[in-house]
């Protein structure tokens, strides 16, 4: 199992503000199965330090071994592919249903399908709901504009000012 620190460093390295999540999540796969990709290509283990600590690297004790690395490229590639169908609007609600119960489990999945059929049931029956040109279904729940927009990471923290 690689390291969170591993991921977070190569994640900052592409995440991006402005991204809805399920954008930024899969340029952050793509980036961490490019990076793995390359340090296969030279016959290596992939390589990630710490920015700000030159020494400091959070690939020293994963990946172990070449094996250990094969085995998240092709986790990696599984993900995408799983991924691209949960984001693709093109795919049936079954399709993604299905995905989500290979990812999560049967329970998880139907549960997700099930609160998204309700939600899409409730839009309709408040009038929260119109049509695309193409006859999709598009909604725009209150809850979403009620949110607060999410501050970019700044990764470093921020330095506090002489007092």
């Amino acid at each position: 199992m690689p390291a969170s620190v591993m991921l977070s460093c190569l994640t900052l390295e592409v995440a991006e503000s402005g991204r809805t999540i399920g954008q930024n999540l899969k340029v952050i796969a793509q980036h961490i199965l490019d990076r793995l990709l390359w340090a296969k290509s030279v016959g290596e283990l992939i390589h990630v330090e710490n920015p700000r600590c030159p020494g400091d690297v959070f690939t020293d004790r994963w990946p172990e071994n070449h094996s250990a690395q094969e085995k998240m490229i092709a986790d990696m590639k599984l993900f995408l592919e799983q991924l691209s169908v949960l984001l693709d609007d093109r795919r049936t609600l079954r399709e993604r249903r299905d995905t989500l119960k290979a990812m999560f489990g049967e329970d998880i999945g139907q549960q997700v399908v099930d609160d998204m059929e309700r939600e899409i049931g409730e839009a309709i029956r408040t009038g929260r709901h119109g049509f695309g040109a193409l006859g999709g279904l598009a909604m725009s729940p209150t809850i979403a504009r009620a949110k607060p927009a999410v501050k970019p990471s700044t990764f470093y923290g921020t330095r506090f000012a002489k007092r």
